[in-house]
Protein backbone atom coordinates (compact mmCIF):
# COMPACT_ATOMS: atom_id res chain seq x y z
CA UNK A 1 0.00 0.00 0.00
CA UNK A 2 1.32 3.88 -0.87
CA UNK A 3 1.11 6.22 1.85
CA UNK A 4 -0.81 9.50 1.61
CA UNK A 5 0.21 10.62 4.91
CA UNK A 6 3.56 10.80 6.77
CA UNK A 7 4.41 12.28 10.45
CA UNK A 8 7.48 13.83 10.80
CA UNK A 9 8.02 14.33 14.02
CA UNK A 10 9.04 16.44 16.50
CA UNK A 11 10.65 13.94 19.21
CA UNK A 12 8.53 13.78 22.41
CA UNK A 13 5.68 15.84 20.71
CA UNK A 14 2.89 13.96 20.90
CA UNK A 15 3.88 11.59 18.39
CA UNK A 16 2.49 8.42 20.04
CA UNK A 17 -1.04 10.17 20.30
CA UNK A 18 -1.28 11.30 16.45
CA UNK A 19 -0.29 7.28 15.64
CA UNK A 20 -3.23 6.00 18.52
CA UNK A 21 -5.82 8.34 17.16
CA UNK A 22 -5.09 7.76 13.55
CA UNK A 23 -5.59 3.85 13.75
CA UNK A 24 -8.03 4.26 15.99
CA UNK A 25 -10.02 6.00 13.02
CA UNK A 26 -12.18 3.11 10.76
CA UNK A 27 -10.91 5.02 7.10
CA UNK A 28 -7.18 5.03 8.27
CA UNK A 29 -4.58 2.81 7.61
CA UNK A 30 -1.14 2.54 9.74
CA UNK A 31 2.29 0.87 10.14
CA UNK A 32 2.03 -1.77 12.15
CA UNK A 33 4.91 -0.70 14.06
CA UNK A 34 4.81 3.23 14.72
CA UNK A 35 8.58 4.05 13.75
CA UNK A 36 9.46 2.71 10.16
CA UNK A 37 12.59 5.59 10.17
CA UNK A 38 12.26 4.63 6.22
CA UNK A 39 12.98 8.18 4.84
CA UNK A 40 15.67 8.49 7.93
CA UNK A 41 17.52 5.03 8.48
CA UNK A 42 16.36 2.43 6.34
CA UNK A 43 16.26 4.04 2.67
CA UNK A 44 18.74 1.05 1.52
CA UNK A 45 15.54 -1.19 2.66
CA UNK A 46 13.70 0.14 -0.60
CA UNK A 47 10.76 0.77 -1.86
CA UNK A 48 8.89 -2.25 -1.55
CA UNK A 49 10.32 -2.99 1.57
CA UNK A 50 8.35 0.22 2.63
CA UNK A 51 5.13 -0.15 0.71
CA UNK A 52 4.58 -4.02 2.38
CA UNK A 53 4.55 -2.03 6.33
CA UNK A 54 1.21 -1.38 5.74
CA UNK A 55 -1.57 -3.79 5.59
CA UNK A 56 -4.88 -3.50 6.01
CA UNK A 57 -7.59 -5.47 7.71
CA UNK A 58 -10.26 -3.23 8.14
CA UNK A 59 -13.82 -3.37 6.31
CA UNK A 60 -14.26 -0.12 5.75
CA UNK A 61 -13.06 1.89 2.65
CA UNK A 62 -9.84 3.38 3.26
CA UNK A 63 -9.50 6.99 2.29
CA UNK A 64 -5.31 7.45 4.39
CA UNK A 65 -2.06 5.89 4.66
CA UNK A 66 0.38 6.70 6.68
CA UNK A 67 3.33 6.10 9.16
CA UNK A 68 4.85 8.29 12.03
CA UNK A 69 8.61 8.81 12.17
CA UNK A 70 9.64 11.39 14.41
CA UNK A 71 13.39 10.71 13.34
CA UNK A 72 12.43 12.15 9.58
CA UNK A 73 11.82 16.15 11.02
CA UNK A 74 15.56 16.98 11.48
CA UNK A 75 16.98 14.38 9.06
CA UNK A 76 19.07 16.53 6.10
CA UNK A 77 17.97 13.85 3.18
CA UNK A 78 14.66 12.75 4.38
CA UNK A 79 12.97 16.38 2.50
CA UNK A 80 14.19 15.33 -0.77
CA UNK A 81 13.62 11.52 -0.33
CA UNK A 82 9.91 12.27 0.42
CA UNK A 83 9.12 14.56 -2.25
CA UNK A 84 10.90 11.92 -5.13
CA UNK A 85 8.53 9.12 -3.25
CA UNK A 86 5.55 11.27 -3.56
CA UNK A 87 5.32 15.28 -4.14
CA UNK A 88 1.66 15.42 -3.06
CA UNK A 89 2.50 13.73 0.32
CA UNK A 90 0.66 15.40 3.66
CA UNK A 91 3.03 15.78 6.12
CA UNK A 92 2.35 15.78 9.69
CA UNK A 93 4.08 18.13 12.32
CA UNK A 94 3.72 18.14 15.84
CA UNK A 95 5.85 20.81 18.46
CA UNK A 96 5.86 21.13 22.20
CA UNK A 97 7.19 24.18 23.89
CA UNK A 98 11.60 23.36 23.56
CA UNK A 99 12.96 23.50 26.52
CA UNK A 100 9.72 21.25 27.51
CA UNK A 101 10.94 18.68 24.14
CA UNK A 102 14.48 18.54 25.51
CA UNK A 103 13.47 18.05 29.06
CA UNK A 104 11.62 15.21 27.90
CA UNK A 105 13.91 13.51 25.86
CA UNK A 106 16.19 13.58 28.56
CA UNK A 107 14.19 11.61 30.60
CA UNK A 108 13.83 9.07 27.51
CA UNK A 109 17.99 8.74 26.93
CA UNK A 110 17.79 7.65 30.68
CA UNK A 111 14.32 5.24 30.70
CA UNK A 112 15.86 3.63 27.42
CA UNK A 113 19.50 3.20 28.94
CA UNK A 114 21.26 5.36 26.98
CA UNK A 115 22.64 8.09 29.16
CA UNK A 116 23.96 6.39 32.69
CA UNK A 117 25.70 8.26 35.20
CA UNK A 118 25.75 8.71 39.01
CA UNK A 119 24.59 12.07 38.46
CA UNK A 120 21.30 12.20 35.89
CA UNK A 121 21.09 15.92 35.91
CA UNK A 122 19.84 17.16 32.83
CA UNK A 123 22.73 19.61 32.84
CA UNK A 124 24.78 16.62 32.71
CA UNK A 125 22.55 15.15 29.80
CA UNK A 126 22.82 18.46 27.96
CA UNK A 127 27.19 17.81 27.63
CA UNK A 128 26.26 14.31 27.10
CA UNK A 129 24.04 14.74 24.30
CA UNK A 130 23.87 17.71 21.31
CA UNK A 131 20.84 16.59 19.77
CA UNK A 132 18.48 17.53 22.79
CA UNK A 133 18.52 21.41 21.62
CA UNK A 134 19.27 20.22 17.74
CA UNK A 135 15.59 18.57 18.05
CA UNK A 136 14.51 21.55 19.26
CA UNK A 137 15.86 24.01 16.69
CA UNK A 138 11.82 24.14 14.93
CA UNK A 139 12.38 26.52 12.70
CA UNK A 140 15.65 25.25 11.12
CA UNK A 141 14.06 21.66 9.74
CA UNK A 142 10.79 23.00 8.98
CA UNK A 143 12.45 25.42 6.66
CA UNK A 144 14.05 22.87 4.83
CA UNK A 145 10.80 21.03 4.71
CA UNK A 146 8.82 24.18 3.36
CA UNK A 147 11.15 24.13 0.52
CA UNK A 148 10.13 21.11 -1.19
CA UNK A 149 6.50 20.85 0.00
CA UNK A 150 3.61 23.40 0.04
CA UNK A 151 2.04 24.92 3.13
CA UNK A 152 -0.79 23.54 2.37
CA UNK A 153 0.38 20.28 2.79
CA UNK A 154 2.13 20.65 6.01
CA UNK A 155 -0.12 20.90 9.25
CA UNK A 156 1.63 21.44 12.38
CA UNK A 157 -0.12 20.72 15.42
CA UNK A 158 1.07 21.74 18.94
CA UNK A 159 1.21 19.14 22.49
CA UNK A 160 0.21 21.72 24.23
CA UNK A 161 -3.09 22.86 22.04
CA UNK A 162 -3.87 18.96 22.14
CA UNK A 163 -3.79 18.85 26.04
CA UNK A 164 -6.29 21.77 26.07
CA UNK A 165 -8.68 21.29 23.45
CA UNK A 166 -8.49 17.35 21.90
CA UNK A 167 -11.61 16.73 19.52
CA UNK A 168 -10.82 20.51 18.32
CA UNK A 169 -6.99 19.25 16.95
CA UNK A 170 -8.58 15.93 16.00
CA UNK A 171 -11.04 17.73 13.82
CA UNK A 172 -8.30 19.50 12.15
CA UNK A 173 -5.92 16.46 11.85
CA UNK A 174 -9.40 14.90 10.48
CA UNK A 175 -10.19 17.52 7.75
CA UNK A 176 -6.81 18.06 6.68
CA UNK A 177 -6.48 14.22 5.62
CA UNK A 178 -10.01 14.26 4.38
CA UNK A 179 -11.31 11.78 6.51
CA UNK A 180 -14.91 11.55 8.57
CA UNK A 181 -14.69 14.07 11.21
CA UNK A 182 -17.79 12.89 12.91
CA UNK A 183 -15.35 9.89 14.08
CA UNK A 184 -15.15 10.46 18.10
CA UNK A 185 -11.37 8.42 18.97
CA UNK A 186 -10.56 7.30 22.16
CA UNK A 187 -8.64 9.54 23.90
CA UNK A 188 -8.83 8.97 27.60
CA UNK A 189 -5.93 7.17 28.68
CA UNK A 190 -2.53 8.93 28.81
CA UNK A 191 -0.11 8.05 26.37
CA UNK A 192 3.94 7.40 26.54
CA UNK A 193 3.89 8.66 30.12
CA UNK A 194 7.47 9.85 31.15
CA UNK A 195 9.03 7.65 34.19
CA UNK A 196 12.48 5.98 35.23
CA UNK A 197 12.06 1.69 35.95
CA UNK A 198 13.58 1.43 39.14
CA UNK A 199 15.03 -2.12 37.97
CA UNK A 200 16.23 -0.88 34.69
CA UNK A 201 17.03 -4.72 33.75
CA UNK A 202 13.80 -6.12 34.54
CA UNK A 203 12.35 -2.81 32.08
CA UNK A 204 15.13 -4.05 29.19
CA UNK A 205 13.97 -7.84 29.76
CA UNK A 206 9.97 -7.15 28.75
CA UNK A 207 11.02 -4.59 26.01
CA UNK A 208 13.06 -6.57 24.27
CA UNK A 209 10.86 -9.94 25.30
CA UNK A 210 7.98 -7.87 23.67
CA UNK A 211 10.07 -6.90 20.85
CA UNK A 212 11.34 -10.72 20.32
CA UNK A 213 7.82 -11.96 20.51
CA UNK A 214 6.33 -9.83 17.35
CA UNK A 215 9.51 -10.63 15.42
CA UNK A 216 8.97 -14.28 15.57
CA UNK A 217 4.95 -13.66 15.23
CA UNK A 218 4.09 -14.84 18.69
CA UNK A 219 2.62 -11.28 19.84
CA UNK A 220 -1.01 -13.25 21.02
CA UNK A 221 1.20 -14.73 23.56
CA UNK A 222 1.99 -10.59 24.52
CA UNK A 223 -2.13 -10.42 24.13
CA UNK A 224 -2.43 -13.01 26.61
CA UNK A 225 -0.30 -11.70 29.24
CA UNK A 226 -1.62 -8.08 29.12
CA UNK A 227 -5.17 -10.02 29.53
CA UNK A 228 -4.32 -11.14 32.88
CA UNK A 229 -2.89 -8.00 34.25
CA UNK A 230 0.40 -8.91 34.72
CA UNK A 231 2.36 -6.98 32.75
CA UNK A 232 0.34 -3.81 33.96
CA UNK A 233 1.42 -4.75 37.81
CA UNK A 234 4.82 -5.41 36.40
CA UNK A 235 5.18 -2.06 34.81
CA UNK A 236 3.17 0.02 38.20
CA UNK A 237 5.65 -1.63 40.93
CA UNK A 238 8.64 -1.03 38.72
CA UNK A 239 7.96 2.45 37.52
CA UNK A 240 9.40 5.94 39.77
CA UNK A 241 8.30 9.54 38.89
CA UNK A 242 10.93 10.99 37.12
CA UNK A 243 11.54 13.95 39.46
CA UNK A 244 12.58 11.09 42.50
CA UNK A 245 15.59 10.56 40.82
CA UNK A 246 16.39 13.49 38.24
CA UNK A 247 17.16 16.92 39.91
CA UNK A 248 15.27 20.11 38.79
CA UNK A 249 16.61 22.05 36.06
CA UNK A 250 18.53 24.80 37.20
CA UNK A 251 17.32 28.16 36.89
CA UNK A 252 20.81 29.79 34.82
CA UNK A 253 20.57 26.32 32.43
CA UNK A 254 16.68 27.62 31.86
CA UNK A 255 17.47 31.49 31.10
CA UNK A 256 20.41 30.05 29.00
CA UNK A 257 18.20 28.01 26.28
CA UNK A 258 15.71 30.52 26.08
CA UNK A 259 18.62 33.11 24.71
CA UNK A 260 20.09 30.21 22.94
CA UNK A 261 16.98 29.07 20.86
CA UNK A 262 14.98 32.73 21.10
CA UNK A 263 16.13 33.55 17.27
CA UNK A 264 14.39 30.04 16.04
CA UNK A 265 11.27 30.69 17.97
CA UNK A 266 10.98 34.21 16.78
CA UNK A 267 11.88 32.36 13.22
CA UNK A 268 9.04 29.93 13.58
CA UNK A 269 6.15 32.21 14.27
CA UNK A 270 7.34 34.14 11.31
CA UNK A 271 6.96 30.84 9.26
CA UNK A 272 3.60 29.72 10.96
CA UNK A 273 2.62 33.19 10.63
CA UNK A 274 1.79 33.53 14.34
CA UNK A 275 2.07 36.21 16.69
CA UNK A 276 1.39 33.89 19.48
CA UNK A 277 2.59 30.22 20.47
CA UNK A 278 0.73 28.33 22.82
CA UNK A 279 4.26 28.36 25.19
CA UNK A 280 4.10 31.02 27.51
CA UNK A 281 7.57 31.67 28.09
CA UNK A 282 8.12 32.99 24.49
CA UNK A 283 4.91 35.09 23.77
Amino acid sequence: MKPTFIGIGAQKCASTWIYSVLKDHPEVVVSKKKEIDFFSYYYDHGIQWYENQFQSDKNTIVKAIGEISPSYLYHPQAPERIYRYNPKIKLIITLREPIARAYSNHLHEIRVDRFKSDELSFENGLKNNPMYLEQSLYAKHLELWYQYFPKDNILVLFQEEIKNSSMAQVTRLYKFLGIDKSHIPSLDKEVNKSYIPKLRWLNKTTIWGSNYLRKVRLGWIITCVRATGLMKLIHSVNRQKPSTVIPAMKAETEQMLIEYLQQDVNHLKQLLERKVLPWTRWN
